[in-house]
């Protein structure tokens, strides 16, 4: 179930791509950014029109490292966009961002997955789902219910032999529910506030 070989790229690419993010990351990071909603919802703003799309990059970028919960931005979304738009911003957002991971996996293999998540959380996976025949259901399941490690999940499906169009029809139609829960409850938490 799990492939072993895969695409090959030129080995600097994939070293260069990974500096840009984590000197991204980083640069939130040292601003306070990353983990603070004020100042996130202040830097989106600042990008005006274009805030829409800074949030984003930014909710993708926690999708594919998941060193830092999503869910800060999920919260964002909803105080600079509102609950409906912030829900569709972080609803499209979440869908990229796992087609991104599940791109990623099935390209470059176990190698870049175990980098990303680690070698325990990969053996961990592979122990728990590697050999299982209904691994289908279980990835849908996990993908509609919140709190699953979905970002983790999408690696570990791409280097199963699940289709794209699978992949898709799974991750578009079962991944709506966390960010409409995520987008109700902070909603109605930043309302009882006031």
């Amino acid at each position: 179930m799990i492939r072993k070989h895969a695409f090959k790229i030129p080995q600097v690419v994939v070293p260069m791509v990974f500096i840009v993010i984590v000197y991204f990351l980083y640069t939130l990071h040292m601003k306070g950014i990353l983990l603070d909603q004020v100042k996130m919802q202040e830097y989106i703003k600042s990008y005006g029109v274009f805030a829409p799309m800074a949030l984003f990059v930014i909710y993708i970028l926690f999708t594919m490292f998941p060193i830092v919960p999503s869910t800060v931005a999920t919260i964002v979304s909803i105080l600079v966009f509102g609950p409906f738009l912030g829900f569709i911003y972080n609803y499209i957002a979440t869908v990229v961002g796992s087609i991104i991971n599940f791109t990623i996996s099935k390209k470059f293999g176990k190698k870049i997955v175990v980098k990303i998540v680690g070698e325990k959380k990969y053996e961990d996976y592979v122990l728990k789902y590697g050999d299982n025949p209904k691994y289908t259901y279980i990835f849908s399941f996990l993908i509609f219910i919140p709190f699953a490690p979905d970002d983790i999940l999408c690696y570990f499906t791409g280097l199963t032999s699940m289709t794209y169009k699978k992949f898709i029809l799974i991750i578009v139609s079962f991944k709506w529910f966390t960010p409409l829960l995520y987008s109700l409850s902070a909603f109605g938490y930043f309302t009882f506030l006031n």
